[in-house]
């Protein structure tokens, strides 16, 4: 084999090797979500806006706006206690940001959200979802919001500062 067809096979192994290798964007789904009545403001306070690594699986790389997913979670947050007796005494406010999502798996993905809660008195709250699976990759996440949302009931602090005037 001659010195020429050992550069062009080494360059096309490297070549198949790196197209494979891929970075995409995977956007938060914002637009399907409509913020419901609720007693309480529940305020986005995630600060970064540029995209943050969602899922990788050593081929592709999937990054995602922690933003637009902190909005469908004030979404959420506010669908969970929209049936809560507020008391209306005071203004009564939530701050959420996410913390961390961490999705992993293949084909099925499964994952699990970290987020913050902060009250309108500066208590805060780190609440963490249990692992979901789902496909597409979009669904997973949003039943990991779903159970961080619900937890927010469950959680004694945020309760007795949503119900107590």
């Amino acid at each position: 084999m001659s010195l020429k067809a050992v550069a062009v096979a080494a360059s096309c192994t490297v070549a198949i090797a790196f197209a494979g290798c891929t970075t995409r964007y995977q956007g938060a789904p914002v637009e399907r979500y409509t913020m419901p009545t609720a007693p309480v403001e529940v305020v986005n306070a995630q600060i970064d806006k540029e995209p943050r690594v969602l899922f990788s699986d050593g081929i592709t790389t999937y990054m995602t706006d922690y933003r637009g997913w902190a909005e469908i979670m004030r979404y959420k947050i506010a669908s969970a206690v929209a049936g809560l007796p507020v008391t209306q005494n005071e203004k009564k406010n939530l701050s959420v940001s996410i913390n961390q999502i961490d999705c992993g798996g293949h084909y099925v993905s499964d994952c699990s959200i970290s987020i913050m809660v902060e009250t309108g008195a500066g208590h805060r709250e780190i609440i963490n979802s249990r692992r979901f699976n789902g496909y597409p990759l979009t669904s997973a996440v949003e039943k990991a919001l779903d159970d961080a949302a619900g937890k927010i009931r469950i959680n004694r602090a945020l309760m007795e500062y949503l119900l107590k005037g």
